[in-house]
């Protein structure tokens, strides 16, 4: 199943606070989505705003964060870029031990070490690349479930693209749907020719994803003389 897709080029500069406000607001928005593919930032809010509203604060997620930057929409999830204020998800997210066991112990123990990961790893990426990891929320409820983008590592000769989920969140499709939008926003947007992927090699969930995200394994590569061997995968044609 293809997910469609559309990707956020700025946030608007002003919330739309209220229904009356947003009303009046949309014909702009609307003649914007004619002239280039904009996301209007205002109203995901104002779905969420109006969830709590109904529902209380259940609705909000406890890693709710207001300033997110969101760089893609899919039909259930929303990709951003990952700030400080993401820290206690992204401390989860590392210490959870299916992520020790098929990407590596971070070293992430507390949340000034999560706010140091996010500085030094997906917002130096930002900064030097124009893309790196990205945070992955629901659209529904804005709850972060996992990350997903591309990286570019100095032991590799192109990008690649990696993706971690919350247990909670496996086999519902969503790492499929999180990485096909990555993957053609790299190729249409950011103009990535070639991507790799790496994986250790008994992960075999994501290696049967990445097959269906149009990558194939090229062979065992080690990325530093020490280190263990991880699989390679790539978007060209693999020689006989």
């Amino acid at each position: 199943m293809m997910y469609g897709i559309r990707r956020a080029d700025h946030r608007a500069e002003n919330q739309c606070v209220n229904e009356k406000e947003l009303l009046r607001a949309k014909p702009l928005f609307i003649h914007s989505c004619l002239v280039i593919p904009v996301y209007c930032f205002e109203l995901c809010m104002f779905r969420h705003q109006s969830l709590c509203a109904a529902f209380g604060a259940s609705a909000r997620s406890r890693y709710y964060r207001s300033d997110f930057m969101m760089i893609l929409e899919t039909q259930r999830l929303i990709l951003c870029h990952l700030a400080a204020g993401d820290a206690e998800f992204v401390l989860e997210l590392l210490n959870e031990p299916s992520f020790i066991r098929y990407i590596g112990d971070k070293g992430v123990r507390s949340l000034d070490d999560a706010r140091r990961y996010i500085a030094e790893g997906p917002v130096k990426s930002y900064e030097l690349n124009g893309f790196g990891l990205n945070l992955v929320r629901l659209k529904a409820s804005s709850t972060p479930i996992g990350i997903c983008g591309v990286l570019k590592r100095d032991t590799l000769p192109d990008p690649d693209i990696g993706f971690a989920f919350l247990p909670a969140y496996w086999n519902q499709g969503y790492a499929f749907e999180s990485a096909a939008a990555v993957m053609t926003h790299a190729r249409e947007t950011l103009g990535l020719s070639r991507i790799l992927a790496i994986t250790s090699p008994d992960n075999q969930a994501s290696a049967k994803l990445l097959g269906r995200i149009g990558l194939r394994f090229d062979r065992l590569i080690q990325l530093a003389a020490d280190a263990d061997e991880v699989k390679l995968f790539t978007t060209e044609p693999v020689e006989a």
